[in-house]
C-alpha cells in the first residue's frame, strides 16, 4: 500500500491520542511518506504535527497539506537550483547570518522576559502624552455615548427615549440596563470608554441620515432612526472631531506599548553593551589593522 496511504489511514481510524506515539515508534525505521528525486519525506517528520484532540477528518487534511507543502517546496528548490547560477557561497553566508540573527534574538528575548520592568504608571503614561502631543492626532471622529438597538415589536420603545434624556439619573440608568439586557439586539452602555463614532453607527441608518458629521457632533447629543425592523437610539454625551488631539484615555494602551517597546530596546542595548564591554576587559576579541 502506498506510504502516504498507509499514514493517511491510521490518521483516519486511530484516535488523537494515540497518534504521535504510533508515529514514534516508527522513527527508527526511517519509513518514507513521500519523494521527490532522492529526498524522503518520512513518519518521523509528522510527530508534533498534530493538534491534541483533533478530530481524524481534520488530521487527514492536516497531514495531506504537510505532504503536498513538502513536495513543492523540494520541486521548487529542484528547479530553483538546476535554473539559477548559485552562489552557494553567498548562500551558506546567508544562512549562516540567518541563524545567527535566530540566536541572537531567542537570547535577547529571553534576557528581556527575565529584566524587563514592566511596571508602567499612569504618571509616566501622562508625561510621554504630554510631551508628544502632535504625535496623536485624531484620524476620525470619537465620541463617549449610549448606543441601543432595539426590535421594533420590542416592549416600551418609546420609554428608551425618556431614560436615555435622563441618563444622568442613577434610576434611569438601571431602568435601561435592564431592558437593553432584556430587549436590545446590540448595545453600548459604557459611556465612559471613547469608542470611534463611524463603526458605532455602521450597519444603521445614520450614515444616510446624516450629511455632516461634525456638526452632528458639535451640536446633537440625542439620534434616533429606524428601519423595517429596528430601531435605533444613540445618545452622546462627548465627542472629539478628527485632527483634534486624542483624549489621554482614548490612546492610554498605545502609550503604555510605545514605552514598553522603548524599554525592550533599551535593555537590549545594555545587555549588548555589557557584553561587548565585558569581553573587551577580559581581552576576549581584538581587532587586526
Amino acid at each position: 500500500m502506498n506510504r502516504v496511504l498507509w499514514v493517511l489511514l491510521i490518521l483516519g481510524f486511530t484516535s488523537c491520542d494515540n497518534i504521535n506515539s504510533l508515529i514514534s515508534q516508527n522513527t527508527e525505521g526511517q519509513n518514507p511518506v513521500a519523494r521527490v528525486d532522492n529526498k524522503y519525506l518520512f513518519e518521523k517528520d509528522l510527530k508534533g504535527l498534530l493538534p491534541e484532540r483533533s478530530r481524524p477528518e481534520d488530521s487527514v487534511n492536516i497531514v495531506e497539506r504537510y505532504i503536498d507543502t513538502w513536495i513543492k517546496k523540494q520541486l521548487m528548490l529542484k528547479h530553483a537550483e538546476k535554473n539559477l547560477a548559485i552562489d552557494e557561497a553567498e548562500i551558506e553566508r546567508r544562512v549562516q547570518e540567518y541563524r545567527f540573527q535566530l540566536i541572537i534574538y531567542a537570547f535577547e528575548k529571553k534576557y528581556v522576559e527575565e529584566n524587563l520592568d514592566t511596571l508602567i504608571t499612569d504618571e509616566q503614561v501622562k508625561t510621554y502624552y504630554e510631551e508628544n502631543l502632535d504625535n496623536f492626532e485624531l484620524k476620525q471622529n470619537i465620541v463617549k455615548g449610549v448606543f441601543l438597538k432595539v426590535p421594533k415589536e420590542a416592549p416600551k420603545t418609546k420609554q428608551v427615549k425618556k431614560w436615555l434624556q435622563k441618563w444622568d439619573t442613577d434610576k434611569q440608568r438601571e431602568k435601561l440596563n435592564s431592558y437593553a439586557y432584556s430587549y436590545a439586539s446590540i448595545f453600548h452602555l459604557n459611556d465612559s470608554v471613547w469608542i470611534n463614532f463611524d463603526e458605532m453607527i455602521a450597519n444603521t441608518p445614520f450614515p444616510d441620515q446624516i450629511s455632516n458629521k461634525v456638526q452632528v457632533l458639535r451640536k446633537q447629543r440625542f439620534l434616533e432612526a429606524s428601519d423595517s425592523a429596528y430601531v435605533y437610539y444613540f445618545r452622546i454625551n462627548d465627542s472629539k472631531i478628527a485632527d483634534q488631539t486624542s483624549p489621554l484615555e482614548y490612546v492610554d494602551m498605545q502609550i503604555r506599548d510605545i514605552l514598553m517597546n522603548k524599554r525592550k530596546l533599551a535593555l537590549t542595548r545594555e545587555f549588548e553593551n555589557k557584553i561587548f564591554n565585558e569581553a573587551r576587559r577580559k581581552n576576549e576579541y581584538e581587532i587586526y589593522n
